[in-house]
């Protein structure tokens, strides 16, 4: 009979020292029922995942029944509960935002009207800089460029001006001479 009891106290005893350990052992965010949830894991690796879009907003993080019993475990379980709040509506935040812009992108690329006077456009440059200084430099490229294509065909009339007095010359010094030698 007192062997009996001798395992039993030894039994609460390693009970007691397991309880302790897993209080000790550091579980951020991780209630009792994740401890449990992990040791199923442990026994079974073909687990489920629930997806968080089903997540209603109405809803609690847990069921009652899952509700932790110390202070310590509530407080580590209100802040699960609260990450996975924030973590949530973070992404239905960010899944809307591309969801308007693939529509935006789908409904075509918006107009740009380009200021009509002096006053417009010193109000569009104030309020996107960067923009004008890019459409300002794309401007100034392209007049370079217009520049010297008109240099250069300013050049070639002037040759041919040069040539064409220079052939007329020539015309009028033989019709000269002709008229001398007569």
């Amino acid at each position: 009979m007192e062997e009996i009891r001798n395992e039993n106290e030894e039994l609460e005893q390693s009970q007691e020292e397991e309880v302790v350990e897993e209080f000790l052992e550091p579980t951020p965010y991780r209630g009792r029922y994740k401890r449990d949830l992990d040791k199923d894991d442990e026994q079974d690796s073909a687990t489920v995942q629930k997806d968080t879009d089903a997540l209603d907003e109405d809803a609690e993080a847990t069921p009652d029944k899952e509700r932790p019993e110390t202070a310590e475990e509530r407080v580590f379980k209100k802040r699960y509960d609260d990450l996975k709040r924030h973590y949530d509506t973070t992404v239905l935040k960010f899944k809307d935002e591309v969801s308007k812009l693939k529509e935006q992108l789908a409904s075509g690329v918006q107009e740009f009207k380009p200021p009509k006077d002096k006053n417009e456009l010193s109000a569009w440059r104030q309020k996107y800089p960067d923009v004008y200084d890019i459409i300002k430099t794309i401007a100034i490229e392209e007049a370079d460029q217009k520049a010297k294509l008109v240099e250069t065909k300013l050049k070639s009339l002037e040759d041919a001006q040069v040539e064409v007095s220079l052939q007329k010359a020539e015309v009028d010094l033989l019709s000269y001479t002709l008229t001398i030698k007569k």
